[in-house]
């Protein structure tokens, strides 16, 4: 319910954006609201009440009370407009006072238009003793709205799979060892190995075949390529010789105290789509995934969802492909379907880690590469912040 036809349509918008599900008003909901309201007020949702109840105070009541007895809502949303104190003194009374006599069983949440203005904070206060979460803006209540909608989702339909319980050191794993844990679990890594000397990079080289990338190795080093810590397109025995030495040195020049385990030797990949997977057993939130693109357009768009860890696939699906970018992933003007099916499995694969492993605090693959359906998706990074006195969770960061 609101009192803006701009902010209606404003609704529709991001709701459809966001996969929010509006019903349709209809049935014995319908002919009781449209008994009890002025004709010039159209039966819909979202539901535009208009001025009238600033004349009309009690029509707050007689639209809310078959809103709340209606099965297909789940929850209502007042985006109500707030102006000043004086408007606020004459909506939120009788709002409060139908909500206290209504006694709703399902959530009524309160969604301020016109965030900033001045509420008088016995307003806010007399919702939320109530049970009505106050808003200060519609936008953070649709959203909210939506994470609830994906829990009850969850609560029916959960991923299949045990959870995961990695052997996990603490504080800052680098990304060799990293690997090494994730690998076995079903996160898929470019072929390759660690070396602890040129001679064993040259035999990893002579298995997987060159050009190969060369990576250094250290829990202390953090920002590799900011370190001169990534070379790449290593050709032959002679370029890794020299690869090998300008690795240490470049590290060195960075930072003295840094002492290199040695350096991952990997497989030069071919170029797909980047996203960015990252997982996050949170204090308060508990554990959830963070998915989104990468590459160039990272910082600029920040297309990343937050989901929980144990989505099953298609769900996971469903929400790469409501990203803003998510058209590339079923191709786009000519470029090929991209294996969304395989990099679904992948975050869940590292949801099931998440859940059976409290002691992660971080894990982030970036990027993640996603090639045409049927090739699958490589995970060209890792890192792992486990609990630990050592653990700094700002080395955790490429």
């Amino acid at each position: 319910l609101t009192e803006s036809g701009a902010f209606k349509a404003l609704t529709l918008d991001l709701a459809e954006r966001i996969g929010l599900e509006l019903p349709t008003v209809e049935g014995a909901t319908a002919e009781a609201m449209r008994a009890t309201i002025p004709d010039f007020i159209p039966v819909s949702n979202p539901m535009d009440l208009t001025a009238q109840a600033l004349v009309d105070p009690d029509l707050y009541r007689r639209t809310i009370e078959p809103l709340l007895g209606d099965e297909r809502f789940s929850a209502l949303v007042l985006a109500i407009i707030q102006t000043d104190e004086a408007t606020s003194a004459r909506k939120f009374p009788p709002i409060i006072e139908a909500i206290e006599t209504l006694a709703p069983d399902k959530p009524v949440i309160f969604a301020g238009l016109d965030d900033g203005v001045p509420v008088p904070p016995e307003h806010i206060a007399g919702l939320r003793a109530l049970g009505v979460p106050y808003f200060p803006s519609a936008d953070r209540a649709f959203r909210a709205l939506r994470c609830l909608a994906e829990r009850a989702e969850r609560s029916f339909d959960r991923a299949e799979g045990a959870p995961v319980t990695l052997d996990l050191p603490g504080g800052v794993v680098p990304e060799y060892r990293a690997k090494e844990l994730l690998a076995p679990v079903g996160i898929p890594f470019p072929d390759g190995g660690f070396a602890a000397s040129v001679d064993e990079a040259k035999a990893v080289a002579a298995r997987i075949g060159y050009p190969v990338v060369l990576k250094a190795q250290a829990a202390a080093l953090g920002h590799k390529s900011d370190a001169g810590g990534v070379l790449l397109n290593i050709a032959d025995d002679v370029q890794l010789d020299a690869a090998w030495d300008r690795l240490f040195d470049n590290v060195a020049a960075y930072d003295a105290s840094i002492d290199l385990d040695g350096a991952l030797v990997e497989a030069m990949g071919e170029r797909g789509t980047e996203l960015i997977v990252g997982a996050r057993n949170d204090p308060e939130w508990g554990p959830a995934i963070l998915v989104g693109f990468g590459g160039v357009t990272a910082e600029l768009l920040h297309d990343v969802r937050l989901i929980p860890h144990d989505l099953p696939n298609d769900a996971i699906a469903a929400v790469l492909r409501g990203l803003k970018q998510g058209a590339l992933l079923d191709g786009y003007r000519g470029s090929p379907a991209l294996d969304v099916e395989a990099t679904a499995e992948l975050i869940a694969g590292l949801g099931r880690v998440l859940a059976g492993t409290p002691a992660i605090r971080e894990i982030d693959l970036n990027p993640v590469v996603v090639y045409p359906r049927g090739e699958g998706v490589v995970a060209l990074d890792a890192l792992i912040l486990g609990d630990g006195d050592d653990a700094d969770p700002a080395a955790a960061h490429e």
